[in-house]
Parts: structure tokens; sequence; C-alpha cells
């Protein structure tokens, strides 16, 4: 897949050391298995990587599409600095072509209300076109994760799908619709350690879907025992003897509330 594109701010474009000219004139690059093979102004599938005076170029050096802290568990790392922050940042371009979609209704919480994936991408004041669908740029759009935090949107797809959607209900969540090639990460019943990335099509009733959740507690370490220790405690006086089991059950037989029968069994 190839595409033009317009102008790039000044000092993002950099050349690139993997690619090759091919015997008809064009410039294939290598940085990834796509291999484009590309004409003069072209750009690859990645969109950030073109064709420009005989080279494979990239026009988005030191542009980063977003920041964010994460946990250093998040990274392929073994066991390095557990505990610790790492400062996340990345650039735009995808060399995926993803198929699947939810609903161009499905909903999304955003900073001005719940509005529609359609009615998202309408709004993007910039738009590219894709073989296999549409890209939309959006200029200022957040929404709201689960862990009620803001999140920056850099991309809204659309793509033309003509088929059945499948429905998906976890339990305390409402419905999504997404096609039927859609991963999601589900269990099933046999094995409910084992998550896999499990196409809508093929789950069921026997399966649980992974519905992410933040974790119980702020913080707050409490040592218990000098929780405990600092309590003001009295000292029971243990029982003289047993009550007798026949007593027990009369008494229990009775009326009269807790204490009546208390004072009764002694």
């Amino acid at each position: 897949m190839q595409h033009r594109a317009g102008p790039v701010p000044e000092g993002s474009v950099v050349d690139t050391r993997y690619w090759h000219v091919l015997a008809d004139g064009r410039v294939q690059c290598d940085v990834c298995p796509r291999a484009c093979k590309l004409h003069e102004g072209q750009r690859g599938l990645c969109f950030v990587r073109g064709a420009e005076n005989g080279r494979i170029k990239l026009f988005s050096y030191g542009r980063s599409s977003g920041f964010c802290i994460d946990p250093i568990e998040k990274k392929p790392l073994n066991h390095f600095l557990p505990g610790s922050s790492v400062l996340s940042f990345g650039t735009a371009g995808c060399n995926l072509a993803c198929k699947f979609c939810f609903a161009p209704h499905t909903l999304i919480a955003t900073t001005h209300g719940m509005r529609r994936i359609a009615d998202l991408f309408e709004s993007c004041e910039e738009k590219v076109s894709r073989d296999d669908g549409r890209i939309g740029l959006p200029a200022s759009l957040q929404v709201w994760t689960r862990a009620a935090k803001l999140a920056r949107v850099d991309k809204v797809f659309a793509h033309p799908y003509s088929g059945e959607l499948v429905s998906l209900k976890a339990a305390c969540c409402p419905p999504v619709l997404l096609t039927p090639n859609h991963k999601v990460f589900a269990a099933h019943r046999s094995n409910l350690d084992d998550l896999q990335p499990i196409t809508a099509g093929e789950l069921s009733e026997i399966h649980y879907l992974v519905i992410p959740k933040r974790h119980a507690g702020s913080g707050v370490r409490i040592d218990v025992a000098d929780a405990l220790g600092s309590l003001e405690r009295r000292t029971h006086s243990p029982r003289s003897g047993r009550v007798p089991l026949e007593h027990l059950t009369e008494t229990l037989r009775s009326t009269g509330n807790s204490s009546q029968l208390a004072a009764i069994l002694g």
C-alpha cells in the first residue's frame, strides 16, 4: 500500500539506513517485513516513511504523538527496577492493516460527554485516505479511561464493512457490538489462568472476558499489629463451667432477648 502526502514541518525529515533501489527504479524500504516498493513521492504503509530524491526518508523524526508515565512492569524487561516508573513516548505510523472495528454508533466517553465513534471521525478536520479505509486526525480529542484518567486520541479509523456484528455482554458492563474477527482477551472456563486473544466470533458463554479494573486501596500500608496494639482491651474472665446441654436447650426455647437469656444461663 502506498500513499502521497503533503508537506511536513521542517526538521522532521531525515534519511534512513535500511533501503535499496530496485531494477525498475523504485526504492524498497527494508525496515519492516512489508518491504514497501515506492515510486518517487509515495509513502509506505506506515505513512511515515516514503521515497524522496531516490532514497527512503522518515517524515516524523522528533514528532511524538503522545507522552505518558508508565509502570516499569509494562516494558519488556526482566525484573528491572521493579516498582519504578518510566517515561513512554511514541511517534505516529503503523505498519498494520487491521480490519476489525467497533460499530459506528459505539459510544465513547469523551470530555464533552458520550459521543459516537462515527461522529468523532466526522469531526476530524484532517483525514487521510488509505486502501482499507480512512484515518481521522483529531486536533484535541480526549477520552476518559476506565481508571477515570484522561487520554488523548491521536487517530480515529473508519473501515468499510458489510456483514454481521457480534454483541458481547459481560457482567456489569454494557453490550458492545464489534466485527466477528475483532480479538478480545478472554479465558476458557476450564482454565481461567490461560488468557488468550480470541476472535469475537469464537466466544461463547463458557468464556470469561478480561475487564480492566482499578486495584483496591490507595497505596497506604497499615501495620495491623501496631493498630491493634493501640486499642484499649478488656480482659474477660473465663467461664467457670460449661452449661449443660439440657439447660441450654430449654433456655433457648423460652422467650426473651439476648440479655435475658444470658442472665438465665449465667
